[in-house]
């Protein structure tokens, strides 16, 4: 699981049918094994190696039945902060998303947590996290789900985390391949608007003032 604590398993060994051996009992064994650390807050998390090792020798089915209830279970985590400052359980969020591979709808579905997020981060002024985060995700797209509205979407993001941090040409490297004749009609007529949005400042922050002024004429 990488982090959990026991409400986790409980939730999970729950909505799971593939653990066809699991019971508490050896749950509760299994977390005295040295490899084992538990933090004062009653979480645990394996030892890097050991888990390397356990992902490797797993059984596919489980770990994607796995993966897919412990990303929800996260979801609902992140969502539930009000305050967004729970950036460790959005650490762990990114990082299932990362381990796991999931339908292109899935992933899509995602991006309405994360980019909410992104936003609290923003806001909050923390750019270190929101460019770590935004990176992550941004590989995870462009890996996966290359040339979709995902991607563009990750990428704008990624684009903007990298201007807070005033690494303009870098953030105008990223949004450079996305297709600024994007279809704005439709479901997708919202996110389009707001990838030209960021690109728009970041022609701006370029210098690229003409160009940036064509993009807001046009929004």
């Amino acid at each position: 699981l990488g982090k959990w604590n026991n409400e986790d398993v409980q939730r999970i060994a729950k909505e799971a049918t593939t653990l066809r051996w699991y019971t508490y009992a050896k749950y509760e064994s299994f977390v005295e094994h040295s490899f084992i650390i538990k933090n004062p807050n009653g979480s645990y998390y394996m030892h890097e190696t050991v888990r390397s090792a356990a992902l490797k020798n797993a059984d596919e089915e489980i770990l994607e039945e796995i993966g897919r209830i412990k990303l929800s279970v996260l979801q609902e985590k992140v969502e539930a902060d009000q305050t967004l400052e729970d950036n460790e359980t959005f650490a762990e969020y990114i990082k299932t998303l990362t381990e796991n591979s999931y339908s292109y709808e899935a992933f899509y579905e995602s991006l309405k947590t994360v980019k909410r997020k992104f936003y609290s981060l923003e806001r909050a002024g923390n750019y270190d996290a929101l460019c770590a985060s935004s990176r992550q995700v941004y590989f995870i797209a462009v890996n996966n789900y290359p040339e979709t509205m995902a991607e563009y979407i990750v990428r704008s993001e990624y684009g903007n985390a990298l201007c807070k941090k005033g690494k303009v040409k870098e953030a105008l490297e990223i949004v450079s391949v996305i297709p600024l004749d994007g279809n704005e009609s439709g479901e997708n007529e919202a996110e389009w608007r707001q990838i030209k949005t960021i690109i728009a400042i970041i022609y701006g922050d370029n210098g690229m003032y003409r160009d940036s002024l064509r993009i807001r004429e046009e929004l």
